[in-house]
């Protein structure tokens, strides 16, 4: 589920790998600490993300979500759809092979009403990245510690 077979292998795989690809480039010039005037500005990881990703290119919303956590270091859990999660599954063996520590990157599977909203609504998430329908994302308004809610990404 999330596309067919031939359009996953031909589009979704290569989106996905191309979009790692730029995300190590970007990463590689990317300037952690800038000072400006007399000030030093540090961008450090934000802490604990939810990354909670729809149906519909499974792989690649993966990808978009994980590469620049990852990147920056931060710890993540991703909630997949509850009717297309093995690319998740798939995905997170690939970070297992590739050397990612243990508790870096965590799945949790469920629906999103029951499951989703606890996730998003944790005390210990510091950042919410979500994309979906608008059916969905009404269950995430006024989650998190600052009350702050995203607009919905592609979908209904």
């Amino acid at each position: 589920m999330g596309a067919p077979s031939a359009f996953a292998r031909e589009r979704h795989v290569a989106a996905s790998v191309d979009y790692l690809i730029r995300a190590i480039e970007v990463l590689k010039s990317h300037e952690f600490e800038q000072t400006l005037n007399t000030t030093l500005i540090s961008r450090e990881p934000i802490g604990v993300v939810d990354l909670i990703k729809p149906w519909n290119w499974p792989l690649n919303q993966i990808a978009c979500k994980v590469g620049p956590a990852l990147a920056i270091g931060c710890i993540m859990v991703l909630k997949p759809s509850e009717v297309a999660p093995l690319s998740a599954l798939i995905f997170a063996e690939f970070l297992d092979e590739a050397g990612v520590p243990p508790g870096v990157f965590n799945i949790v599977s469920g629906d999103s009403p029951n499951v989703g909203h606890a996730f998003a609504s944790h005390s210990d998430v510091d950042m919410i990245s979500f994309t979906g329908s608008t059916r969905r994302h009404s269950g995430f308004q006024g989650c998190g510690r600052h009350d702050q809610t995203c607009p919905p990404g592609a979908g209904r």
